[in-house]
């Protein structure tokens, strides 16, 4: 899948590093795991480029946001079959495993050199402005601008359906 949202493309951009063949991997790892999982990594990613872009972000700084964005649910890999796949509810147990996804994400970030730089993203896609986030309940401008991105453009792709 390539980036269809933006006017650059950033996809493009990622092929071209030597990142490319780490953060494809790693999203086949990641749809392997949970079918459509990279359809929606890589329209958060598109939305994410297309917002740090608007906002006027260097081109390296809306490549790293949109690779950030394709690899956000990362920390999915290694969720319980249990709980990746279930149709009901979850429980408060079950959205405990759930929220540790940010930070088993940035752990395998943080783990390879040429990725470990996104780590925050990842780790503080799920923050909220008011505090009431996740992982580490941080709040308003201490979310790092690339997560606080992510966030938005998660938000965004979750009300679109």
């Amino acid at each position: 899948m390539r980036s269809v949202l933006i006017g650059i493309p950033v996809q493009e951009k990622i092929y071209s590093t030597k990142q490319a063949v780490l953060v494809y991997s790693l999203m086949r790892l990641l749809d392997l795991r949970d079918q459509g999982m990279s359809i929606h990594s890589y329209l958060v990613s598109d939305f994410s480029a297309a917002i740090a872009k608007e906002l006027g972000l260097s081109e390296q700084a809306v490549v790293d946001v949109a690779t950030a964005a394709l690899l956000h649910d990362i920390g999915k890999i290694g969720l319980p079959d249990a709980i990746l796949q279930q149709t009901g509810p979850l429980s408060p147990a079950e959205w405990s495993v759930i929220r540790q996804h940010p930070e088993q994400g940035a752990a395998i970030l943080e783990d390879t050199p040429a990725l470990s730089h996104l780590a925050r993203a990842v780790r503080g896609h799920h923050e909220r402005w008011d505090g009431s986030g996740y992982p580490n309940q941080i709040a308003g401008s201490a979310i790092p601008l690339d997560a606080r991105i992510i966030a938005v453009a998660e938000s965004y792709h979750a009300m679109m359906g």
